[in-house]
């Protein structure tokens, strides 16, 4: 894995456990480009990462690319397993993408 896209997935992962362990736990959902899916974690995400643009809706534009395949360039993951972290399940809870990051990481090196 490339060093840019390990880094990036490791401060998504940090920013999401933030988010967890706030006074008043964070509801994934409660974000402006969130529709109540792990997809939400990318949304929080991309307040740390302007180069992630929102032309409209809950859809995120990255290097011409839409929806979850902005999110595998951007992190520079495979289709399946951007959907694994950041895919379209109900999931409220800022921890389960943020230990999915960290199991990912794990098993990788940055290059």
């Amino acid at each position: 894995m490339k060093k840019v896209h390990f880094d990036r997935l490791a401060k998504t992962a940090i920013l999401l456990y933030f988010l967890a362990e706030e006074k008043e736990p964070i509801n994934m959902a409660n974000y402006r480009q969130c529709d109540g899916t792990l997809a939400c974690a990318f949304g929080w995400a991309a307040l740390m990462f302007p180069k992630i643009k929102w032309p409209g809706g809950y859809v995120p534009l990255f290097n011409g690319q839409h929806g979850i395949m902005a999110v595998a360039e951007f992190y520079g993951l495979t289709f399946s397993k951007a959907q694994h972290i950041f895919g379209m399940s109900y999931e409220k809870d800022p921890k389960v993408p943020a230990d999915r990051i960290i199991k990912l990481l794990g098993a990788s090196s940055a290059e």
